[in-house]
């Protein structure tokens, strides 16, 4: 049985299969490790053994850091702690700007986009492997519908609250990309050449190009296209990854209803990967046209969409 940090994991790392190849013989040095439960790497090109240790324990730290405000499983988080009492005073920085992006690209994308789903996860809690049938898990999400509105998570200077008592926010579908890119930008400063992050989403720096497959959400054994990386991030979102069931996406609709994606993934390439990451996760909920229409006010460089019948779209 799939454990609920099982199942973010899933659905927020795996649906992506990403192999960087290198181009030449560069010396390259290599980090493994975690971030927000998900598995993580980091390539620095261009630095000795030494010094690419002491970039790694820097970035090391950005990523604990980031990781006691946004993780969900850390109870003393400050997005733990703003859950349970509905109100957070003295937000760290790297809080108030990551709800700052979260709710401009909820705006951007008509709420397709919104952190205040984290209702409906604790909803799913309490029937998930019930076998319920669509119209049931209509019915029980239905229960949850009015807390969730990003537009109540009211933030005034370095104070953030809920305008709706019981509301819940998650930063799954923003947080990885978020510190894949405040990692990239202290690296950026290390001397090293060029270099890709990868916490789940990927953040490319220096001239160097990455190539990145894609992976088939159809047939995970192959890869449905490439996508290269220069100074650019990267995410991907599937719909069906990460599922809770027969009848429930880990991806939930702001209206809670379980709505035929026209996307089965979408991979999003975008100068920040806090905002591919989010558009990729709201892309796999909006019809087609909504997606063509918001991609030049987003400052999408690429997508690779995948439709359900095995169609790629890229833009």
């Amino acid at each position: 049985m799939l454990t609920r940090r099982n199942v973010l994991a899933a659905g927020l790392a795996a649906s992506l299969v990403g192999c960087a190849r290198n181009q030449t013989a560069e010396p390259v040095h290599i980090w493994q490790g975690e971030a927000l439960g998900a598995p993580g790497s980091i390539k620095l090109y261009g630095l000795d053994k030494a010094q690419s240790e002491q970039w790694f324990a820097k970035a090391r730290q950005v990523i604990d850091q980031l990781s006691r405000v946004f993780s969900l499983y850390q109870p003393e988080s400050e997005i733990s702690r703003l859950n349970r009492d509905g109100e957070l005073q003295n937000a760290a920085p790297e809080f108030l700007d990551i709800l700052d992006q979260s709710r401009r690209i909820s705006e951007l994308t008509h709420g397709a986009f919104d952190i205040s789903v984290q209702a409906y996860w604790a909803q799913v809690t309490h029937w998930q492997n019930q076998g319920l049938s669509s119209a049931e898990i209509t019915r029980e999400m239905t229960k949850a519908r009015p807390l969730v509105n990003y537009r109540n998570v009211q933030v005034r200077g370095s104070n953030v609250q809920f305008l709706q008592k019981g509301m819940a926010i998650t930063l799954n579908g923003i947080a990885q990309g978020y510190i894949a890119q405040q990692v990239a930008q202290l690296l950026a400063h290390s001397g090293a050449s060029s270099g890709l992050v990868d916490l789940g989403e990927f953040q490319a720096f220096g001239p160097r190009a990455f190539t990145i497959d894609i992976q088939n959400p159809h047939n995970v054994l192959r890869a449905a296209g490439q996508i290269k990386l220069q100074n650019t991030g990267l995410a991907t979102s599937a719909s069906g990854g990460g599922a809770l069931g027969k009848n429930l996406s880990h991806i939930f609709a702001p209206s809670g209803k379980q709505v035929a994606a026209e996307f089965a993934s979408a991979s999003v390439v975008h100068a920040s990967a806090s905002w591919a990451d989010a558009l990729a996760t709201a892309f796999t909920l909006m019809p087609e046209r909504e997606v063509l229409n918001s991609l030049e006010t987003a400052q999408v460089q690429r997508v690779l969409l995948i439709r359900n019948d095995g169609q790629i779209l890229e833009l």
